[in-house]
């Protein structure tokens, strides 16, 4: 066969049309069979306000604004399960209601969370917590500690801050 005769243009636009195809039909399957379905289940939580997907091809998260709840860590492991259930590798990142003073009063009790996953002096983290909460004057808090992680929530007026921080610590 002589090569230099054969007509490589359809062979290419071919090829290309192909790929593009698989792509497309990957994109779209990704949509409708894996990030709408999750998406859906989550909005319906009577817990949650909004839910929305983010991947980058390699990763994925959902982002699950949370309203304001009176316990957070049993809507966090409601929502974990559903979403480890239904997409076993994407990251649940919770959002709140949070406000200036909140997020400074969580930046000073960080340390004391960080502290007891690392060094499991829970008793310590919680009387940490229970000194700054107060001398915070909030009315409305919570700190809760599971096998998983520790759940922290507070309130002040209408604003609400909701973490979590996770047990296991994994090595780089």
């Amino acid at each position: 066969m002589n090569w230099q005769k054969f007509n490589w243009k359809p062979i290419v636009a071919g090829f290309a049309a192909t790929l593009i195809i698989l792509l497309l039909g990957n994109y779209m399957w990704h949509r409708t069979a894996v990030e709408r379905p999750l998406i859906q289940v989550l909005r319906q939580d009577e817990a949650v306000e909004d839910a929305v997907f983010h991947s980058d091809g390699r990763n994925s998260r959902v982002e699950v604004k949370i309203k304001n709840v009176p316990r957070f860590a049993e809507t966090a492991r409601r929502i974990n399960a559903t979403v480890k259930k239904m997409q076993p590798t994407t990251q649940v990142i919770f959002m709140d209601n949070g406000d200036e003073f909140l997020d400074e009063l969580y930046d000073e009790l960080h340390f004391a969370l960080f502290e007891a996953r690392v060094n499991g002096t829970f008793v310590k983290m919680n009387d940490s917590f229970l000194n700054a909460v107060k001398d915070a004057g909030l009315s409305e808090y919570r700190l809760e500690v599971d096998s998983e992680a520790i759940y922290l929530q507070l309130h002040y007026g209408d604003a609400y801050l909701y973490r979590v921080v996770a047990l296991e610590v994994t090595a780089k």
